[in-house]
């Protein structure tokens, strides 16, 4: 009785571990979320081209694994990841701690250049070679953060240390602009790759702005794409490892 008890929880082992299995490597296709963003994510036609995205759909495509390009809110983007119930990525997210609690990331898809403030041109309180904690701790500068978004690791400790009068938001970066052109926000952090195309975007001209770089900016950020845990490790590690070809970073 005891071999048949110990042969049967071995089975009962064998099938469960192909059940894990299963489960892993059940996502056929991988539904790649993204929000419209020049110059990361660019809708064309059926296609989504961009900083992050070649880089994501040549990688998918070398490794031979289906996706379909899904336009989301950012926000709903975490929702989705966090229910976990389907092979869903989200593309270009920056990783920190309480991310990786629900999300599984890739390996590196774009570095960015060191973060800068944008600020009206006329607006000379924020000068070149300020340090971020000059400024964040000025009561009279009015610091405009997207509600959820992660301005990457290090920065969001920074801020957090800080004292800055901050104004929270929903809206996206580029009516962010418009905030701060029309004086209902003083400056936000950005990467200095999208500055000019968001200024176009929201109907002004750069000469109407200033991109100031601080003396201690932390280095740019990473973006990766983070996935659903559903997505599976085997998986993304097939992912990441086409990545690791195709993304070459400089020092």
């Amino acid at each position: 009785m005891k071999a048949i008890s110990f042969i049967a929880a071995f089975l009962m082992a064998i099938v469960f571990d192909i059940g894990s299995h299963a489960l892993a490597d059940e996502c056929v296709k991988v539904s790649l979320l993204y929000n419209e963003r020049t110059p990361y994510l660019i809708t064309s036609g059926d296609r989504v081209t961009g900083l992050t995205a070649d880089p994501v759909a040549k990688a998918f495509e070398k490794a031979g694994i289906h996706y379909q390009w899904v336009s989301t809110p950012a926000k709903r983007q975490i929702l989705i990841l966090q229910e976990n119930c389907g092979c869903d990525c989200g593309v270009g997210w920056f990783k920190n701690p309480d991310r990786e609690k629900f999300a599984l990331f890739s390996t590196t898809i774009y570095k960015d250049e060191p973060q800068v403030a944008i600020v009206r041109k006329d607006d000379m309180r924020i000068k070149d070679a300020s340090t971020l904690g000059e400024v964040l701790d000025d009561k009279q500068l009015r610091l405009l953060i997207k509600d959820g978004y992660s301005y990457g690791a290090l920065l969001d400790e920074i801020i957090e240390k800080g004292t800055p009068t901050i104004i929270k938001t929903t809206a996206e970066n580029v009516n962010m602009i418009s905030m701060i052109k029309n004086h209902r926000g003083d400056y936000f952090i950005l990467a200095p790759e999208e500055a000019e195309s968001l200024v176009k975007e929201a109907g002004f001209k750069m000469s109407d702005f200033r991109l100031v770089a601080f003396s201690d900016m932390p280095p740019g950020n990473v973006r990766y794409l983070m996935c659903s845990k559903k997505v599976g490790g085997n998986t993304l590690k097939i992912i990441s490892e086409a990545l690791s070809g195709i993304v070459q970073l400089s020092n």
